[in-house]
């Protein structure tokens, strides 16, 4: 018989496993108002984003296998390879994710208003359409149903603000449902939290604007790292014409420093004549680099 005063836990007592992950940790801060900053950590392993600020606190846990991106970093800043395509915005779709944790920074008011115009809109621009080289009976007709529809769309927001709008939704006019394909909830309105819509429309765009120079710097060094003489004469003839000649003359070894460069330079900005090729594209740097591939 187990003892009343003896102490019981939740977890067994066995020893737990314990797996070390490395995150990276972005701080931004915005000098010169007083206040202002925001801590970002992102874990590429776990999928994990936590967010603190001076604006509210998010976070969320994925699967980074369930992704399909090669990195979750390079999923959540909506990296493409294609760098011509713009990126992919997440934005809503992450605090979508974010709302799964209820706080004062992620929880929602439901506005009648905003839903009952929003409602009432479509239907009016519906009937409207509807009428267009209609017979007086057909006019009729329509305008019955408008007023049926009109009734169940009231109806609908007086439940929302009486009980919930996941049961309104449930419960809503079927005639209403089926006008609106079955997805009634994509036009619900709420009131977000200023700290939901300052993440959404501030610190996000921002964080993801740098999380994909990052990423372009690392593919750019990855690049760097792959590419090691010799190479034909064509070829090489070939790099020159388009401002690419260093590429001939770096190996492996010199990745490290090569990656140094790149971020006293333009954040990896690569372009012909500017930038790091600005700074390595004379005869005297390519002459220096090839004397060191010989040494090494």
């Amino acid at each position: 018989m187990t003892n009343p005063k003896e102490k019981r836990y939740f977890f067994p007592e066995i020893d737990a496993q314990v797996d070390v992950k490395t995150a990276r940790v972005y701080h931004f801060r915005w000098p010169g108002s007083g206040f202002g900053w925001a801590i970002f950590t992102i874990c590429d392993e776990t999928g994990e984003l936590s967010i603190q600020s001076d604006w509210g606190d998010f976070h969320h846990r994925w699967n980074p296998e369930h992704t399909g991106a090669a990195k979750f970093s390079h999923f959540i800043a909506g990296w493409r390879d294609d760098l011509t395509e713009a990126p992919v915005d997440r934005r809503h779709y992450i605090m979508d994710k974010f709302g799964y944790v209820r706080s004062k920074d992620t929880d929602c008011e439901f506005n009648p208003e905003d839903t009952r115009k929003e409602l009432r809109r479509i239907i009016g621009e519906a009937h409207w359409e509807s009428i267009q080289d209609a017979s007086p009976t057909e006019r009729a007709l329509a305008k019955a149903n408008t007023k049926e529809l009109c009734q169940q769309a009231d109806e609908f927001v007086q439940c929302c603000q009486d009980m919930d709008v996941g049961y309104a939704i449930r419960d809503a006019g079927h005639e209403l449902d089926v006008f609106f394909g079955g997805a009634l909830y994509e036009h619900v309105r709420e009131s977000r939290p200023l700290s939901f819509i300052l993440c959404r429309d501030e610190l996000l765009p921002r964080f993801f604007a740098y999380l994909r120079e990052e990423i372009k710097r690392e593919e750019t060094v990855a690049r760097f790292a792959s590419t090691e003489p010799p190479v034909s004469p064509a070829q090489r003839a070939v790099m020159e014409e388009s401002g690419l000649a260093v590429f001939a003359a770096v190996k492996c070894a010199h990745t490290e420093a090569l990656a140094e460069r790149l971020d006293a330079t333009h954040k990896g900005e690569v372009k012909a004549g500017s930038g790091y090729f600005g700074a390595l594209q004379t005869a005297a740097d390519v002459a220096a680099l090839r004397k060191k591939d010989e040494e090494s």
